[in-house]
């Protein structure tokens, strides 16, 4: 991706949607090309829903003309409004709290502090889900005896093995987030360079939300892994009827999966067609 990204225009623009703080250690964080490409001098519209990541965000980027940052999601279907594009619309939106307000400082099995300032745990900070099912997954993927005595250190009391055993579903909260209004984003703005999406799940769901009609962004760039085999294969059907192909097909005949960190689309037809498929 940096390849690519090196070639194309300093004037280039992305569009990210669930940009997280531009810190994230997770599987999309490592992957995330987005504040790379800020680096290079692209212009940038950074949409992120939760509002401790979007003060985080803003704060990183303070004084950079060539970055917006938006404290909003692109809703799913079902959210009243939705395909009206009125303002002043929210979702609901599921994160796992790590404050005392959800009085599990103490627990030895839901102690929240037990994921904080632990790389192998941070993952959890970042998760936010409009599906409470999609948060719930991530319960016990951390949980190890190594983990309970690591805490158990930083706390300076004993813990039990199975400390984490109920960390998130016992930490989990709503907010309500406001809605942004992808066509109106997409409107707005120039042509997008590079389309980012990390929506926990909803990737595809946003996807086929996006005017492809109107537009179509040079790269897509989503997260497969919560989509499930079936869903990607259906994203990926419709991708290809925009013109798009996966590009790791395209560099190396490999069949595109749906297990990796993050799937990358190139636009292969029309206007972008001359462009080389580099990585």
């Amino acid at each position: 991706m940096r390849i690519w990204a090196d070639d194309m225009p300093k004037t280039s623009f992305v569009l990210q949607i669930g940009a997280n703080d531009h810190e994230a250690v997770g599987a999309s964080g490592r992957q995330d090309i987005v504040p790379y490409v800020i680096s290079l001098g692209w212009h940038a519209l950074l949409l992120e829903p939760v509002p401790y990541l979007h003060a985080r965000l803003t704060a990183k980027y303070a004084g950079n003309p060539r970055v917006r940052t938006q404290q909003a999601a692109i809703c799913p279907p079902g959210t009243p409004n939705v395909f009206k594009c009125n303002r002043n619309r929210t979702a609901v939106l599921y994160y796992v709290e790590t404050t005392n307000i959800t009085g599990n400082w103490g627990s030895d099995e839901a102690d929240p502090r037990c994921i904080l300032d632990n790389p192998d745990h941070h993952y959890l900070l970042e998760v936010a889900s409009f599906s409470v099912q999609q948060l719930l997954r991530t319960q016990g993927q951390w949980h190890t005896p190594y983990a309970c005595k690591m805490c158990s250190q930083r706390l300076q009391r004993k813990l039990p093995s199975s400390c984490l055993r109920h960390v998130v579903w016992k930490n989990v909260k709503d907010l309500h987030v406001p809605c942004a209004c992808l066509k109106r984003v997409v409107r707005m703005n120039q042509h997008i360079d590079l389309l980012f999406i990390d929506a926990e799940g909803y990737d595809d769901i946003i996807l086929r939300e996006f005017p492809f009609a109107q537009q179509q962004p040079t790269r897509v760039v989503f997260e497969p892994k919560h989509l499930g085999p079936t869903r990607f294969a259906d994203i990926a059907h419709y991708l290809r009827g925009y013109g798009y192909e996966c590009a790791d097909m395209i560099r190396d005949s490999r069949m595109c999966r749906q297990s990796v960190g993050t799937s990358v689309w190139q636009r292969t037809t029309g206007r972008y067609s001359f462009f080389s498929y580099k990585q």
